[in-house]
């Protein structure tokens, strides 16, 4: 399934009640990665396959993955500085979690949550107001806001451009408006701001002193924007593609890698800002996704498609490779997508629609 048809179906989701048709699992994607601050475990949203659901959850270098929470929409995870813990929104609501899933607790109503650097406050926002603690620093908030990497600013989007506020509640404007922009990402260093409008990156001053620099696009699509430490790249998925836009010594965009889907991050550890995480298509099986570490090894991610007990709907993927595991109930499987595919029906009487190339394993009626 093409990743816009995907994100169609997953917002469809939410608005259909419980008594609706069965609605088809579908293969799990693992998106929008998020280094920790010590650069040893990485954030990420499962979309899971059930297509009911989004999990957050951490994976380690080594590979070992922990689920921390689920919802029906982005969790927006924030790392805490020292790499503890994390908060994330769901339900309306801001929760902070351990990076084991243990000791979860819930914070405030809000969306959108980002740990200051010294670890004292949580910001998030509230009916279009910027909160922290007690305080309100800015309305017409959109997206989510970023604090400056001294944790004396927070820069946010409204619909007229990129502001700054400081915590005694000084605002300035950053860069005009060219449209709807994006959440901003501040450079390590503090000096500048990234963000996106229609589809095309920008790069400003964050004292508002230089005009905002398109520095690539436009683009069909555009995944969030990570800073390399070393402040001389922005990496972000867009059409399929990882791609750097080079800030210095000349402005250019190249191609860093194929096969991407939505989300990169920097480990912030790496002061030649290389260690990069992105969402990658499983080369295996290209209707799948992992997290995948650049120019290296795929963390996260799976080809199988798997059932519950329950009776099923299944959809396969467009891609070869896909293994469909139905597991109990009377299930119905479509993996006639043109590819070679494997399939065990499991228990239960089951029907499915397959190629002749695809393997079948315990299935009663066949359609091919």
């Amino acid at each position: 399934m093409k990743k816009l048809g995907l994100i169609g179906a997953l917002l469809l989701v939410c608005a259909v009640p419980a008594s609706a048709a069965k609605l088809p699992i579908l293969a799990s994607h693992d998106w929008w990665p998020v280094y920790s601050p010590d650069s040893r475990s990485i954030a990420f949203t499962r979309l899971n396959g059930q297509g009911r659901l989004f999990t957050l959850e951490v994976v380690t270098p080594g590979g070992r993955v922990v689920r921390l929470a689920q919802a029906v929409s982005q969790l927006l995870p924030s790392w805490s500085p020292d790499s503890s813990r994390l908060a994330y929104q769901s339900g309306g609501r801001i929760y902070t979690v351990a990076r084991d899933g243990s000791g979860r607790r819930s914070l405030a109503n809000g969306l959108s949550p980002d740990w200051s650097p010294d670890g004292v406050s949580i910001a998030y926002v509230r009916g279009g107001a910027l909160h922290v603690g007690s305080k309100v620093l800015a309305t017409q908030v959109i997206a989510k806001p970023d604090w400056s990497p001294d944790g004396k600013e927070i820069a946010f989007a409204r619909t007229d451009g990129i502001h700054v506020v400081t915590l005694a509640g000084a605002e300035r404007q950053a860069a005009p408006s060219l449209g709807e922009p994006s959440s901003p990402a501040w450079s390590f260093d503090g000096t500048r701001l990234a963000y996106t409008v229609a589809r095309r990156v920008f790069v400003v001053s964050a004292d508002g002193s230089s005009k905002p620099r398109q520095v690539a696009g436009p683009f069909r699509s555009i995944g969030p924007l990570a800073w390399a430490p070393a402040g001389d790249l922005v990496a972000f998925t867009a059409d399929g593609k990882l791609l750097g836009a080079w800030l210095t010594p000349t402005e250019r965009t190249t191609v860093l890698a194929t096969g991407a889907e939505v989300g990169a991050s920097f480990a912030p550890g790496d002061v030649h800002g290389r260690v990069l995480a992105y969402s990658a298509a499983r080369a295996a099986c290209p209707g799948h996704s992992g997290i995948r570490l650049y120019e290296s090894t795929m963390l996260t991610g799976t080809c199988t498609v798997t059932g519950t007990a329950a009776a099923d709907v299944i959809q396969g993927t467009g891609s070869p490779g896909d293994l469909v595991v139905a597991g109990a109930g009377n299930d119905r499987v479509r993996a006639n997508d043109g590819h070679t595919d494997r399939v065990d029906c499991g228990a239960g009487r089951d029907t499915v629609w397959a190629d002749r190339a695809d393997r079948l394993s315990r299935c009663e009626i066949v359609h091919r």
